[in-house]
């Protein structure tokens, strides 16, 4: 099965890519598009281009788990392209993902440019990475068609399209306990 891992912006969007059978996820590109349907079209095109099987898009979830304008923005893109491309969305919580792409590419010295030009790519690629680690690690069904979980409603609005979740990280992690 190959996976097409998507990081929507509202002028760029990044594509990652992987295959279920060396679970890495790698960067593929960055879309320049104007507008929603012309980042949707174009990430239809590259579904069928690259013959995906799953689209894995980051959620951008706020740190409280809250969803804003870019969650209602992203789950727009969404449906648009499960219109375009009738295969399995699965929406991924990508809190802080492009902010640790941003970092790691400025740690590697790259200058603003070179960074604009493929830190939507490298969002795409920790998003899409951190969705094939969870499934690696689970007991349960791992095909996107067989689970559900979504407690954003996108799957209940679209029944016949199959979504997903990551888990919201809990608001209150748990305290380290010092020595005893």
């Amino acid at each position: 099965m190959r996976l097409l891992g998507v990081d929507p912006g509202s002028v760029r969007t990044g594509l990652a890519i992987a295959d279920d059978s060396v679970p890495v996820a790698t960067p593929l590109r960055t879309l320049r598009h104007v507008g929603v349907n012309d980042a949707a079209r174009q990430v239809a095109e590259a579904i069928a281009q690259e013959q995906i099987d799953t689209v894995v898009i980051g959620l951008p979830l706020a740190l409280d788990g809250s969803e804003g304008q870019a969650v209602r923005r992203t789950r727009r893109f969404a449906s648009l392209l499960q219109a375009l491309a009738p295969i399995p969305v699965v929406l991924w919580d990508e809190r802080l993902s492009t902010a640790s792409a941003e970092r790691a590419l400025q740690a590697q010295g790259l200058r603003r440019a070179a960074r604009r030009d493929v830190v939507d790519q490298a969002a795409a690629t920790l998003l899409l990475q951190s969705y094939l680690d969870s499934r690696r690690d689970q007991t349960w069904p791992k095909d996107p068609a067989e689970t559900n979980h979504d407690p954003g409603g996108y799957a209940d609005q679209h029944a016949n399209q199959h979504a997903s979740h990551h888990a919201p990280v809990p608001s209150h992690p748990q305290r380290r306990r010092g020595r005893r």
